[in-house]
């Protein structure tokens, strides 16, 4: 009982410390956005449906979408708060709860980058939660998340470079 009194603190502590600023894109503008029937923006969901969404659903979703999943232990204190704050911070980022684009802090170009930058280089999900959740991306998913981001950075910049140089290879 005095270890999980210990870490009920500790995690209070670093939830109280360590709190997070609301910035983003706001629901107003991201609606903006996706009724702007902007084609460029159009294309690049059309993708992400059929390839990258069903990854998202099964990778991301639980701290990217207020479609969160709690796993049982979830209740015991110290991992509520715990796992609570890393949820708020994962929507910050990127809230892929609606359609591409995403809420975020960045441009959905910001975004797009952001997301094959991570995926290629396997920074998420954090390794606290692929111990106890089927989160890990395949190399299958990784290559298919990093090509759609990709796609969208040559699609939103109308170019045919290779934007940033990123892709995944094992």
């Amino acid at each position: 009982m005095k270890y999980l009194s210990l870490w009920f603190i500790l995690f209070a502590f670093n939830a109280s410390v360590f709190g997070h600023a609301g910035h983003g894109h706001d629901k107003a503008l991201v609606a903006k956005l996706k009724s702007s029937g902007n084609p460029r923006f159009a294309e690049i969901n059309k993708s992400y449906l059929e390839k990258v969404r069903p990854i998202f659903e099964k990778k991301c979703f639980d701290c990217h979408s207020d479609k969160t999943r709690y796993p049982w232990y979830y209740r015991v204190p110290g991992f509520h708060q715990y796992m609570s704050g890393d949820v708020e911070e994962g929507r910050e980022h990127i809230d892929m709860s609606g359609d591409f684009p995403f809420r975020g802090h960045g441009t959905p170009r910001e975004d797009l980058v952001a997301i094959a930058k991570v995926a290629s280089e396997q920074t998420m999900p954090p390794t606290c939660y692929c111990l106890l959740h089927k989160a890990r991306l395949t190399s299958a998913e990784t290559s298919a998340i990093v090509e759609w981001a990709n796609n969208g950075i040559r699609t939103l910049d109308n170019s045919n470079e290779r934007p940033m140089g990123l892709k995944f290879t094992r």
